[in-house]
């Protein structure tokens, strides 16, 4: 009955799905035809644009869309070239986006990053308390609560931040019938980190800090919600020097940094390894101790 929101829909539905030609049809179809000047097309339009890295026309479309911008991508996209940290409100939203294809990132035929991750931790543990908690930063849609709750030994209590409304809730689709997480907060990690009263006995994290290139605060906060002999276990994308992705809208880190960090802070580095994805989206995992 309404062609203007159905299209606003489908446009949603193509930009999620990656499909940006046609995302940007279904936008300019409405903005142009079906409801001219139309000011959250616009606003689709400038993500659509910023996505395929077309700054100009991203720009362009966000100045249109005024206030329909209330993440203020605008800013965001005018200063991409030095970027230090992702906003909350735009790394949440991306998430949203990326959602139901997060785990394209990770695939491959040869590694299971989330899963060697897990069995990583186990064999550097010497020595856990009988019941233990595990705060994981950045959850997305659980892949790994999953290897956590599937290769953990039992009496564990599982926390998790997500940002993204809409991983959080892809949780149960991927993992239907499978409780992973005693809590899940829609919460930034650095943010929690920065809150949180409760004490863990580990800390894990798939990519779950990528949205900032100060790794040093990040690891600082994790220290602090350790208790004393907790473990650190993470993967991030790994590149020769610290870069962020403006098609992932991530930062990726160079291994020789992100160790001499953790040292600096006072972690004892367990293992660590680079893993060479076929889809050189390449990741390296890190397991420490407090």
């Amino acid at each position: 009955k309404n062609v203007s929101a159905s299209n606003m829909k489908l446009g949603i539905f193509h930009l999620s799905s990656g499909n940006y030609r046609d995302a940007i049809f279904r936008f300019k179809l409405v903005e142009k035809y079906l409801d001219p000047n139309n000011k959250s097309a616009c606003y689709w339009l400038g993500w659509v644009y910023f996505l395929k890295q077309d700054y100009k026309n991203s720009i362009i479309n966000l100045i249109k869309s005024g206030d329909e911008d209330d993440v203020n991508l605008l800013q965001f996209v005018k200063s991409i070239d030095t970027i230090q940290y992702v906003p909350v409100q735009i790394y949440a939203l991306y998430r949203d986006i990326k959602a139901s294809n997060f785990i394209d990132k990770i695939a491959s035929d040869i590694y299971d990053i989330p899963k060697t991750l897990v069995l990583e931790l186990n064999e550097a543990i010497t020595s856990l308390p009988e019941e233990y908690y595990i705060l994981e930063l950045g959850s997305n849609v659980g892949v790994l609560g999953y290897e956590i709750t599937k290769r953990m030994q039992e009496k564990f209590y599982l926390t998790s931040t997500e940002v993204s409304s809409e991983m959080i809730d892809l949780q149960t689709s991927f993992y239907p019938n499978q409780e992973l997480y005693d809590k899940v907060l829609q919460i930034s990690a650095d943010e929690y980190l920065l809150k949180t009263k409760q004490k863990y006995d580990i800390v894990c994290s798939l990519d779950g800090f990528a949205f900032t290139s100060d790794l040093k605060a990040i690891f600082q906060n994790v220290f602090s919600v350790l208790n004393q002999d907790g473990y650190f276990a993470f993967a991030v994308r790994s590149t020769q020097k610290n870069s962020f992705s403006n098609k992932l809208l991530e930062f990726s880190y160079n291994n020789v940094q992100v160790l001499n960090v953790l040292e600096e802070i006072g972690f004892k580095v367990l293992f660590s390894k680079e893993f060479n994805l076929e889809i050189k989206n390449n990741y390296s995992i890190f397991v420490c101790r407090k």
